[in-house]
């Protein structure tokens, strides 16, 4: 049997995931996308409060699926790093 570096992912979506680096975020692009800072997501990861398998740490960084945001804003809204949908906020 051949090795595959992508043995230890398990699944097929997995796999094609990793072909496609475009579709990853890096922790920075993440938090600015969300209009947060990146210590409240590196916070969340390490209370496991967001899914560190679905995010993996490759040469030192972080990989966030874009398709997973929507998910990391609930997970910050619940932290009250976000505000919740709807709501209206001012700038100090």
């Amino acid at each position: 049997m051949a090795f595959s570096f992508y043995s230890h992912l398990g699944d097929e979506r997995r796999k094609k995931d990793f072909m496609n680096i475009g579709s990853f975020l890096s922790i920075g692009e993440a938090a600015a996308r969300l209009g947060v800072k990146p210590r409240d997501l590196t916070t969340l990861f390490y209370s496991r409060g967001l899914d560190c398998d679905r995010c993996p740490v490759i040469g030192g960084r972080r990989l966030i699926p874009a398709d997973y945001l929507p998910g990391i804003a609930a997970e910050l809204r619940r932290a009250g790093r976000l505000p919740a949908l709807g709501e209206v906020t001012h700038g100090k």
